[in-house]
């Protein structure tokens, strides 16, 4: 559910005169439409949502199991500060009121008081032009309720309109409502398997997982029932985006608690539009960490590693690895030659995310288990290629697939980083053709080359349809991605 609340400020000292304003509810579409406004009170439009931001707080404690609750002074009179440091959040003890916190947004020398839900996790910040008509406004991601294992945010927009600041709200509902309208599940009973559509669109996107393992203790807990997206809601700022971020719970026919063993994740870009409506963009599944996806026969078969590049993928400070590997005869002695690869033709290329532990010791990366993996091949179904990438200072990685097959094209890119076991797809960009009639591809590669600079690094291409047919880094030798990409321009 949407909401909006308008309030006036002075320097400081704050005097505030709420008259507040609820929208109805979107249901069609992810761009809600300006609705008709009706009046509500205050108590009960600070329980229907708000918008988001990204720095972390603690705050009310009301809707808290025990085990979650925190003394009152582990977190009042706490700020939590924008990513630029700029503005903070600041919560508060209501002075009339010991029951009730306040949260006050502090710019310089103005203190905004807004309404909204604070929660045990905390409410988070942002300020910047989120619309796009040259004002900034404040970007609140506040925490509606906590409970074991869960939590739901909400997204609040707080906008200027002359002498008063208006509050737009939309509730952790409002956005799980949309992911259970655009997401579908199709279920394999023999094989215990579900595709994920979105959109319900087969062509758009399905993600394929397997369900086996997943029921508690052993136990029988029936039969698949489906995949629920309400329990975690959680709203990110992350590379100047507003993100919607969530789990998904699979809950089966005899026991109606939602199992999240399966770490599947989603994420999907919020874009803010000048109404302060809000659109939800391209839904992206994704499992938090993943299995090898090809068996080895020990007997023959060993996996070897051809390089590893580091990078900081998950913008935490520490240094994760990619690897990429080869399958290789259990008796190869190391000495990888682009010919060797076409005797054998496929491998891995493995994101490993850094611990405190890989800090001192860089050989445990290939033990761990990784958060992204991408099988490649010589053969025609297994060509892709993958870079790594530095922009602005931050780290994506950039997997492409450039299909020529059997008269169908399948060009497409995605750019992406991960962040809390979630995959962000920074950019992404697909175009379909038949291979006789190839259009001009001039937009979809500007694209792509935006993501391109002196120091990207291609890490693996295959491409069965030119001469070499595949491209490393190895070591001291940097293949830039262009040495591939200009020659399919």
């Amino acid at each position: 559910m949407s909401t909006k609340k308008r309030f006036s400020i002075s320097m400081m000292a704050v005097c505030l005169s709420f008259s507040l304003a609820a929208c109805s509810s979107q249901t069609s579409g992810d761009k809600p439409s300006a609705n008709p406004v009706s009046s509500v009170s205050e108590s009960s439009a600070k329980n229907v949502g708000s918008q988001s931001s990204e720095a972390s707080i603690s705050s009310d404690v009301s809707s808290l199991s025990t085990d979650d609750t925190n003394e009152p002074e582990d977190y009042l009179d706490e700020c939590s500060y924008s990513s630029d440091n700029s503005v903070c959040l600041k919560i508060t003890r209501d002075q009339s009121d010991a029951d009730k916190d306040v949260a006050i947004v502090i710019d310089g020398d103005k203190e905004i008081p807004v309404d909204i839900a604070t929660g045990i996790y905390g409410a988070y910040i942002e300020k910047s032009d989120c619309d796009g008509d040259g004002e900034d406004e404040y970007l609140i991601a506040e925490c509606e309720g906590t409970g074991s294992g869960c939590s739901q945010y909400g997204l609040c927009i707080v906008d200027k309109e002359g002498e008063d600041y208006t509050l737009t709200r939309y509730d952790s509902s409002f956005f799980s409502d949309i992911l259970a309208r655009r997401i579908s599940t199709q279920y394999d009973k023999d094989l215990n398997w579900a595709d994920i559509l979105i959109d319900g669109k087969e062509d758009h996107y399905v993600y394929s997982v397997s369900l086996n393992g997943l029921n508690r203790s052993g136990e029988d807990s029936g039969e698949f029932s489906g995949f629920v997206w309400s329990d975690i809601i959680d709203i990110k700022f992350l590379d100047g985006k507003v993100w919607l971020a969530a789990p998904a719970g699979v809950v089966f026919s005899d026991n109606n608690v939602p199992d999240y063993d399966l770490g599947l994740n989603i994420t999907a870009p919020i874009t803010i539009n000048r109404d302060k409506t809000v659109t939800v963009g391209d839904i992206r599944p994704y499992e938090a960490r993943t299995s090898i996806g090809y068996e080895l026969d020990p007997s023959s078969e060993k996996e070897s590693r051809i390089n590893t590049v580091t990078c900081d993928i998950n913008r935490d400070g520490i240094e994760d690895a990619i690897l990429v590997t080869y399958i290789t005869d259990k008796d190869f002695d190391g000495n990888f030659t682009e010919s060797t690869f076409r005797n054998g033709a496929f491998g891995h290329v493995k994101i490993i995310e850094g611990t405190e532990d890989t800090k001192n010791d860089t050989t445990l990366f290939e033990s761990m288990i990784p958060s992204w993996m991408k099988e490649y091949a010589l053969a025609h179904t297994g060509n892709c290629q993958v870079f790594l990438s530095t922009v602005d200072g931050k780290d994506y990685v950039v997997y492409t697939s450039l299909y020529d097959g059997q008269g169908d094209s399948d060009y497409e890119y995605e750019v992406f980083f991960l962040k809390d076991g979630y995959l962000f797809q920074a950019d992404h960009a697909e175009i379909e053709f038949k291979t006789e009639k190839k259009p001009d591809l001039k937009t979809f590669f500007d694209g792509l080359y935006k993501w391109i600079n002196d120091d990207s690094v291609l890490l693996m291409a295959t491409d069965i349809d030119l001469d070499l047919g595949v491209y490393f880094s190895r070591g001291e030798t940097i293949a830039n991605p262009d040495v591939y990409y200009s020659q399919k321009k």
